[in-house]
């Protein structure tokens, strides 16, 4: 008996998960910008101000990283059963709460706890919501249509330069002040674009309208049911490739958040830059070489075994932080920026689709959140490890050479994590199904 296939919207209406995508972009760019990006530079500064070690304030970036590792899995749950719109409305008013006091802070104690806001509300607003939603509403094209939420990240980030400008001329407290106004003006509304799944809305993913049953006749779209649609947490955490998945993300997390919050102080140090020309040199040069790739696995994650791809972009990881921890010039470390952008892009859209590609929709939120809880322990340890060794040996290269063989041995996680057999429960619906 022949399975059932969808047609496509033939209307000429733009199918509505493509402005989730536009939604969902914008908001990671103003993200990006304003706090991914921005870390470094920050850091430079509250150095400089009151004389905080590095390893304190790289602490920060770490506790956040450790933030997003306890509220995960509780958002992801939580995305499984309520509007992520008023997640992300929660997630940026928090955020915006977060830079209003870190505009404030006069101790260590208190720019941690400005941190930890914007790195809950950052949580609930950005990568997890936005992904976790964009998934549901695509199949066919979701690693294309996840590469284009991501780029806007990416966009976003390129406008660094910009941010560091800020911070030298206006100083961290009114930088931060306007950013939480940034966030409230421009992200609130855009939140509002986020719709939770497309069966609610009278589409299947993609924008098909109906589907044709086993004999060719076609059948209302309401018969699609997204929630016998995939595995159960219990059912996913029991697979071999959950915890690959985790795992290897976890270990690329490691060689990306010592980056983001290193290495403009490490340019600063070492080249005696300062914190504008520093960023406006490595930042672009990442970002557009993230933005090609992003493209490039898009496209490729939709066609070719995503597996492969993701280990590939592994060693490209591990690539960059060995020319990394040999580089004393310039030209070298903004090789090596080209090699882990590119190595970045390529690998980013890759990891909500293959999970969503071997998982299904019924509880994506809750493996994505539970799976984002152990990926998240290299983002933890990555910059307090950085940091100590820079205090205490005076060079980022020890911690850089480890890291490098850490993220490049770490491609082998990929290559294991094949595709789970469905779970029984399944296996017993679809015989069932067959036998009608």
């Amino acid at each position: 008996m022949s399975t059932p296939t969808t047609t496509p919207d033939k209307s000429h209406r733009l199918f509505f998960g493509w402005w989730i995508v536009l939604g969902g972009a914008i908001n990671q760019g103003l993200f990006s910008l304003l706090y991914y990006q921005s870390f470094g530079g920050y850091l430079v500064l509250f150095r400089d101000d009151f004389g905080w070690s590095r390893s304190s304030l790289s602490a920060a970036y770490s506790f956040a990283r450790a933030e997003s590792s306890i509220v995960a899995p509780i958002q992801g749950w939580l995305l499984d059963r309520v509007s992520p719109r008023s997640m992300m409305r929660v997630g940026i008013i928090i955020m915006a709460g977060g830079f209003f006091y870190l505009s404030h802070v006069d101790s260590l104690i208190a720019y941690y706890l400005a941190y930890l806001f914007i790195a809950i509300g950052s949580s609930l607003a950005g990568f997890l919501t936005i992904n976790i939603t964009v998934a549901r509403w695509f199949v066919r094209n979701r690693t294309r249509a996840l590469a284009l939420t991501m780029m806007g990240g990416t966009i976003g980030g390129l406008a660094a330069p910009l941010l560091a400008w800020s911070l030298e001329q206006f100083g961290w407290r009114d930088t931060a002040t306007a950013t939480g106004v940034l966030l409230l003006v421009a992200g609130l509304p855009i939140a509002q674009l986020l719709r939770h799944e497309p069966e609610a809305y009278g589409y299947l993913p993609d924008g098909d309208l109906r589907e044709l049953g086993p004999e060719g006749t076609a059948s209302d779209f309401k018969t699609a049911d997204p929630k016998l649609d995939g595995f159960t947490l219990k059912e996913a955490v029991a697979t071999q490739a959950f915890w690959f998945l985790a795992l290897g993300n976890g270990v690329a997390l490691l060689s990306i958040s010592v980056i983001n919050s290193q290495l403009i102080i490490h340019m600063v140090d070492l080249l005696n830059m300062s914190i504008t020309t520093a960023t406006s040199v490595v930042w672009p040069v990442m970002l557009v070489s993230q933005l090609i790739f992003q493209v490039v696995g898009g496209l490729l994650g939709d066609r070719f075994n995503k597996q492969a791809i993701a280990a590939i972009a592994m060693v490209g990881h591990g690539g960059a932080m060995f020319m990394l921890a040999g580089s004393s010039a310039l030209w070298l470390i903004i090789l090596a920026m080209m090699l882990h952008g590119s190595a970045w892009g390529l690998r980013g859209p890759i990891m909500t689709a293959i999970r969503a590609d071997y998982f299904g929709r019924r509880s994506l939120g809750a493996i994505m959140g539970f799976g984002t809880t152990f990926a998240m322990i290299g983002s933890t340890v990555g910059p307090i490890f950085a940091g100590y060794i820079l205090d205490n040996y005076d060079s980022y290269r020890p911690a850089f050479s480890i890291i490098a063989v850490i993220v490049t041995a770490g491609s082998l996680f990929f290559v294991f994590a094949s595709k789970p057999k469905d779970p029984a429960r399944l296996r017993r619906q679809g015989a069932a199904a067959l036998s009608r």
